[in-house]
């Protein structure tokens, strides 16, 4: 909004800083005036996009110092006159986010405080049964498509713990697919581990014994590693679902742990846009996600 406050009109961001779009994150330079970019409601916490007035560049001022915030979930770096939203840090936090200057936030930093990192964004949800979603989580992490038959494969040990089977064969019987189970023995200097058991989902009409099921030609666009489009309209309550079975498949149990974590480490690879759509989907439905 219009100011005539200076050091409220040349407060920065640092060249570094991603934006959110609908697209995605962006760089500064690849955002131009108009573009749409997400846009955070400290009252109702919600997350809307919505265009962008102008972006213009700068060098620092005379006397002018970058304050910055470094944390697992948040890190930025602005001018001392860059407005954050901000309430202090409690247990049971009911005070609204305020604008306070980075240099402040600074100065009382020793008091704790909090920096909205996500919200809540109108998701229409996916065209998906929760089976479906299920199954599509255990694909994300432990499965692979077979290019010459379109056959959607999912791998598992089998010394992984009989109810992790079990959710396998369950999301795929419970979406009406037909499958097979076959055992892949170790051999060589992989011999000294458990087999494996592959489940094969077949993808058109069935053949031969099992004629009432179905393939997964019903979603299989959404068998994408990069995580398809229509799968960022999912909605908080389908995120859970998939977040819990691409756990099961690739993230950090801590079997040994005398503590129940609070969060979930899933591992992504070396799929950076995996790992950034999975981050944006979260962020947009309330999940604090690095």
């Amino acid at each position: 909004k219009a100011t005539k406050s200076l050091p409220l009109w040349l407060q920065c961001l640092d060249l570094k800083t991603e934006i959110l779009t609908e697209s995605g994150f962006k760089k500064h330079y690849e955002i131009s005036s108009g573009d749409v970019v997400a846009s955070f409601n400290p009252e109702t916490k919600e997350i809307s996009f919505a265009p962008c007035f102008d972006k213009f560049e700068r060098s620092l001022n005379d006397g002018e110092k970058m304050y910055e915030i470094n944390s697992p979930f948040l890190n930025i770096r602005v001018t001392g006159g860059h407005s954050l939203l901000q309430r202090p840090r409690t247990r049971k936090n009911e005070k609204s986010f305020e604008f306070v200057s980075a240099e402040d936030v600074h100065l009382n930093s020793k008091q704790g405080y909090e920096i909205p990192i996500s919200g809540y964004c109108s998701r229409t949800g996916v065209r998906l049964k929760d089976s479906q979603i299920a199954l599509l989580g255990w694909w994300l992490s432990d499965g692979y498509k077979d290019k010459k038959t379109n056959r959607i494969r999912i791998t598992q040990s089998e010394s992984q713990p009989p109810e992790f089977h079990d959710s396998i064969k369950k999301c795929i019987s419970d979406s009406g697919y037909k499958f097979t189970i076959n055992r892949n023995k170790r051999t060589g200097a992989l011999a000294k581990y458990a087999d494996t058991l592959m489940y094969s989902i077949c993808y058109g009409k069935p053949r031969g014994v099992d004629k009432h099921l179905k393939g997964c030609s019903d979603m299989f666009e959404f068998f994408d590693k990069n995580i398809c489009e229509d799968l960022m309209n999912i909605d908080r309550r389908q995120l859970g679902i998939l977040l819990h079975h691409i756990w099961l498949g690739d993230g950090s149990k801590h079997k040994t742990a005398y503590w129940k974590p609070n969060s979930l480490t899933i591992a992504a690879g070396d799929n950076k846009k995996y790992a950034e759509r999975l981050q944006i989907i979260c962020i947009l439905n309330g999940y604090k996600c690095n």
